[in-house]
């Protein structure tokens, strides 16, 4: 098992380092394999936050100080904007979605 999960690890790092994102999309389904989701989850989220810290250590002179300012003063009113739309949108609609289904179905006859 613990072979397993450091292929796993190796895998995930090797995909984000290849394109830059899908390191979680990698290592949650195959940890979960082998764990529960309850922990593969968070494993996966940590993987993530030290592979980043790892190169923001080392490669902390490239960083464009101005531009991530720049991006994250921008996206900070953005957050609270965005997410309650978002929260109510992704709750009702597949709701709306999902009891259309049965709305429409045709009605059981006595007999």
């Amino acid at each position: 098992m613990t072979a397993f999960v450091v292929a796993v690890f190796f895998l995930a790092t090797l995909i984000r380092s290849a394109f830059g994102f899908g390191e979680a999309l990698i290592a949650v389904p195959l940890l979960a394999l082998v764990l529960p989701v309850k922990i593969a989850a968070p494993v996966a989220v940590l993987l993530s936050i030290t592979i980043a810290a790892i190169v923001v250590a080392q490669d902390w002179r490239d960083v464009h100080l101005h531009g991530a300012v720049r991006l994250v003063m921008w996206t900070l009113p953005g957050i609270p904007l965005g997410f309650r739309p978002w929260a109510l949108g992704f709750g009702i609609l597949p709701t709306a979605y999902g009891l259309r289904p049965i709305a429409h179905s045709p009605r059981p006859t006595r007999a």
